[in-house]
């Protein structure tokens, strides 16, 4: 089995621009003899080759290059000169939906372009289930597709390219799609896609942190040829210095071939990342609904579970079940105390989550881990990090946990994880709940990155230099 997935050897395309209509036709009369075009080169002498277990990420700005390259490996446009070779099953999300029929069902469109794209019906048949829950439609998979809204029409495609398994995947900016729940299930399925050693991704995306977070190596294209090729962090810091300052390097002739200029990650063949390992041990994915709230008010403890406002389960949720424990509501609460599914920019909140013990414990460890759509975590913490020893319960009792958090989160959705273990097995869960939870913190922003400083600066004078 070859290690290389993708070569591509001097890979050009060129473009006729005519001034107007009747050039086409008056070249066509001369037989080439009059020129009515101008050359538009919307890629130059590109080679590369792209090694299983590497996830390479396009960069560079509209009209770079980036989607011809990978329309012309994806076999949708040819290439003026140069060649490459494909070794391995190619997937494509170019356009989401592309393909699909208006007039058949969303479950009967997964099934034809699935054969279309060279699956077998059976296979197709096999992922029917796994498409249909990924992309949660409801009784609309089996409604005809005009009747979908633009948004349910890129869940239902991104879902479908979810499902299969190619060896090689090629993605032009398809993970911002649908609703925060459904871009947090999409971030964290590349997650888990990147982390395969066993294929390769491309990915173009003008989202610098994904293309930081998912991507081994880095790519910048500029009017159609390779300006620098590298590791994703110097490379996205000089693209965006030449984007804000129009300085940076010169374009180069490099010739990117694996093993050299993009090596394999390192840490091949070492231990699973957290996304493939959440995914794989996960024992199943929780619908959308609210916990049911059978609980007395008052039941071991002195805070109650609010009877209105706690938060539903998010359609993103992994659900780690036990036999020992469950959690059983988690709400949000602002700074006076009240549930809110949102919370003020600068305020404190507190998060909550209710835990039932179906066995005695001894001395559980709670956790809450707070992160954004794309997965990066903002708070992550437990009881024993914190030195907090929390007492030992007995079956049918039940703990209320209130995490405080400082203002601190920028304006934007966030979702959060409950967990709870013990001190003699703190990675071991006896219940989970991954991205289980979705709040928001509204206001007026503050800043342009995931954190944000809620007091003004003090400004002094300061003493002249001599």
């Amino acid at each position: 089995m070859s290690d290389i997935l993708v070569t591509a050897s001097g890979l050009s395309k060129r473009f006729k621009i005519y001034e107007k209509p009747s050039g086409r036709l008056a070249e066509w009369a001369s037989m080439g003899r009059v020129m009515r075009h101008r050359d538009f080169w919307a890629l130059r002498d590109f080679s590369f080759d792209v090694r299983r277990g590497q996830c390479i990420g396009i960069i560079g700005a509209n009209g770079a290059g980036k989607s011809t390259l990978l329309r012309i490996l994806s076999g949708t446009l040819a290439a003026s000169s140069g060649s490459f070779n494909i070794n391995g099953r190619l997937l494509s999300l170019l356009e989401l939906g592309t393909g699909f029929n208006p007039n058949l069902t969303g479950r009967l469109n997964v099934l034809h372009t699935a054969e279309l794209l060279g699956y077998s019906p059976a296979y197709a048949r096999e992922k029917e289930q796994q498409i249909e829950a990924f992309a949660d439609l409801g009784e609309f998979f089996d409604l005809p597709l005009r009747m979908y809204s633009s948004g349910m029409q890129v869940r239902l495609g991104f879902s479908m390219f979810a499902a299969l398994d190619p060896e090689i995947l090629v993605v032009d900016e398809a993970l911002a799609v649908g609703d925060a729940s459904f871009q947090r299930k999409c971030y964290r399925h590349m997650e888990q896609m990147v982390q395969d050693k066993s294929r390769a991704v491309l990915l173009v995306a003008h989202d610098m942190i994904s293309i930081q977070k998912l991507c081994s190596h880095v790519i910048w294209l500029d009017h159609g040829r390779v300006k620098l090729a590298g590791e994703p962090k110097p490379v996205v810091e000089a693209y965006m210095k030449f984007m804000f300052t129009g300085q940076g390097p010169e374009a180069t002739s490099t010739v990117i071939k694996a093993g050299a200029v993009l090596p394999l990650p390192p840490g091949e063949g070492g231990g699973e990342g957290q996304a493939a390992h959440e995914l794989s041990a996960a024992r199943n994915t929780t619908p959308a609904a609210p916990h049911p709230n059978p609980l007395p008010e008052g039941e071991g403890t002195r805070k109650t579970i609010p009877p209105s406002g706690v938060l539903q389960r998010s359609t993103a949720a992994l659900t780690y079940a036990g036999h020992a424990a469950e959690i059983v509501a988690a709400w949000v609460e602002d700074h006076t105390g009240r549930v809110t599914p949102s919370a003020s920019v600068d305020q404190p909140l507190t998060i909550c989550y209710a835990v039932r013990f179906k066995s005695p414990i001894a001395h559980p460890v709670f956790g809450v881990r707070v992160s954004t759509i794309r997965g990066e975590v903002l708070v992550a913490t437990n009881t024993l990090m914190m030195d907090h020893q929390v007492a030992s319960y007995t079956a049918g009792e039940v703990a209320i946990v209130s995490w405080p958090v400082k203002p601190g989160l920028a304006v934007d959705e966030y979702f959060i994880t409950c967990g709870i273990s013990t001190v003699e097995s703190p990675y071991e869960f006896l219940v989970r709940e991954v991205d289980g939870y979705r709040f928001a913190v509204e206001g007026r922003s503050r800043s342009g990155a995931l954190c944000s400083i809620v007091e003004s600066p003090v400004i002094t004078e300061g003493e002249r230099a001599s």
